[in-house]
């Protein structure tokens, strides 16, 4: 009866510490995306050109950017900020050009030197930003 006691209790102790939640666990990023990337991309406005200087701290990249419309010529400068996770980037750009502001979201892959991504977001003089995506390379 002892052993039959000892199993049973065994067994319980068992199920008990598997049914325990996982706890999160951050990610972490065995690269630097810091410095500067530049490339091409294109959104419901046209083709156009990006440049970005990015920091990195942990998982957190902020920096810079610079967007040129290639039909009209306009650069838009901004921030950007974001949180990696994995291989992919995600955050916010606020820009402006003239008296116009622009804020977009995007989500980006990041693998070695090559970024990609899609955004989407609005213009306070044209209206939404829709359809973006870019291509861009570490320089």
């Amino acid at each position: 009866m002892n052993r039959l006691t000892a199993i049973a209790t065994l067994l319980a102790i068992l199920f008990i510490s598997g049914c325990k939640k996982d706890e999160p666990v951050a990610t972490p990023v065995n690269s630097d995306f810091s410095g500067n990337w530049s490339g091409s991309g294109t959104d419901n406005s046209g083709p156009g050109t990006f440049t970005l200087t990015l920091t990195q701290d942990g998982n957190n990249l902020t920096g810079t950017f610079s967007a040129r419309d290639n039909r009209t010529g306009i650069t838009i400068g901004g921030t950007i900020a974001g949180t990696i996770s994995g291989g992919g980037w995600q955050g916010q750009m606020n820009g402006a050009y003239a008296s116009c502001t622009i804020t977009t979201n995007f989500s980006a892959t990041i693998s070695g030197t090559s970024m990609s991504g899609t955004y989407s977001g609005t213009n306070s003089c044209t209206g939404p930003v829709t359809n973006g995506q870019f291509s861009l390379t570490k320089q």
